[in-house]
């Protein structure tokens, strides 16, 4: 699996050709990585052959990580009517999409199946496989006004056969290898943070960091979990480590970054209850939602970077008896929190909001234990992406 720890971004956006415009380089795990956005009319088979020609392939997002580096990207440069061909597709007698390799043979995850990182990507209703008879094998990437969010589509090799229309507002993402891994910053910084953090959890330094760690009923750190995330979207990540599985009031995330050569305490994010944080899918907001409870009452908080120190928006909260006036489902017979707003940032709440509806995405937290069983780089492939 190629795994991004890092990336590098090619800019490109001219019909038919693929020229160099100034891009970020930094490392990534298995070699350098450039993706070049080129705007062409080509159905998917002629971007298929092209991305070759160019040395390369279709983009195949592998990780969450890679998706949404990309997406930043391509936002970045405001090219958010283009509609782009990525390297899936199926069989004609199959209704599995794969990433298609570089000979066009399709295996592996399957991409519509919901064990695959990317299944809620999908816009809602897709993949429909046809469309008034005409046969969908292929699939674009798009930004879908309706769900204010990039979605993938499956449509016909050729779509200008069918929509004319669209003819000026194609194009195709490239992914091109280079298989000798850099010794440039980026690797090295790469490098740095991986064992710093990996010497900060596995030799247990986090003990020594003046945070109290265990739960109210335990007091050993067999229970402190951890997980690793880009808050401030700077291709490294921040660690977050949960103080225990106590469904008690109290638990609470503590947050550190990599600077300066070492593992730095940032602060806390104050929680109730063993709820991992989700992040959402949404660029404007990649840091973290925290939900917190205490007698009856609900809370969520949004926290993110800014110059190396947390912040932190209030965003919602419920009651079960608001006013004195209780509500109950009819179907469970369980109490209905109500929410509230909190701020007045209504982008903000309704990117939590479609979090809860299942857009956004749980951080996997690992104990001590488990890290020691999975392995240490197996632990660090679930950086970037998560489990819907």
């Amino acid at each position: 699996m190629k795994r991004l720890t890092a990336s590098m971004l090619t800019l490109l956006l001219c019909a038919g050709c693929l020229q160099s415009l100034p891009a970020s380089e930094v490392q990534a795990a298995d070699g350098i990585h450039t993706y070049s956005l080129v705007a062409s009319d080509a159905s998917w088979t002629e971007a298929f052959r092209q991305a070759q020609d160019a040395g390369g392939y279709l983009v195949r997002f592998e990780t969450k990580e890679e998706y949404q580096y990309v997406l930043n990207q391509i936002q970045e440069t405001g090219l958010t009517d283009t509609i782009f061909r990525i390297g899936a597709r199926r069989d004609k007698d199959s209704q599995n999409y794969y990433w298609a390799d570089n000979s066009n043979a399709l295996g592996g995850v399957v991409l519509n199946s919901p064990s695959f990182w990317g299944y809620s990507e999908w816009m809602k209703g897709e993949p429909s496989f046809r469309d008034n008879g005409i046969e969908e094998q292929f699939v674009d990437l798009f930004y879908y006004q309706n769900e204010g969010r990039w979605v993938w589509n499956d449509v016909p090799d050729d779509i200008l056969s069918v929509v004319p229309g669209y003819s000026g507002k194609l194009g195709y993402i490239v992914e091109i290898e280079d298989a000798a891994p850099s010794k440039a910053s980026g690797s090295a910084k790469n490098a740095a943070w991986n064992e710093a953090y990996r010497s900060f959890i596995l030799n247990q330094s986090f003990l020594n960091q003046g945070q109290t760690y265990g739960d109210e009923i335990s007091s050993g750190n067999e229970n402190v979990s951890f997980a690793l995330h880009d808050i401030d979207m700077d291709r490294t990540p921040e660690l977050i480590a949960f103080n225990g599985n106590s469904v008690y009031a109290g638990s609470q995330d503590y947050l550190y970054r990599f600077a300066d050569g070492a593992v730095q305490y940032v602060g806390s994010l104050p929680g109730s209850n063993y709820n991992p944080m989700t992040w959402v899918s949404n660029p404007a907001f990649p840091g973290i939602f925290s939900s917190g409870a205490h007698t009856g009452g609900y809370w969520t908080d949004y926290f993110w970077l800014q110059n190396g120190r947390i912040v932190s928006e209030k965003v919602s909260e419920s009651s079960d008896s608001p006013d004195g006036v209780e509500q109950y489902d009819p179907d469970t017979g369980e109490l209905i929190p109500i929410e509230t707003y909190r701020t007045e940032n209504e982008d903000l709440y309704e990117a939590w909001i479609d979090s809860k509806n299942e857009e956004g995405f749980e951080l996997d937290f690992y104990t001590l234990n488990d890290i020691n069983q999975m392995g240490w780089d197996a632990f660090v492939t679930h950086y970037g992406y998560a489990r819907p």
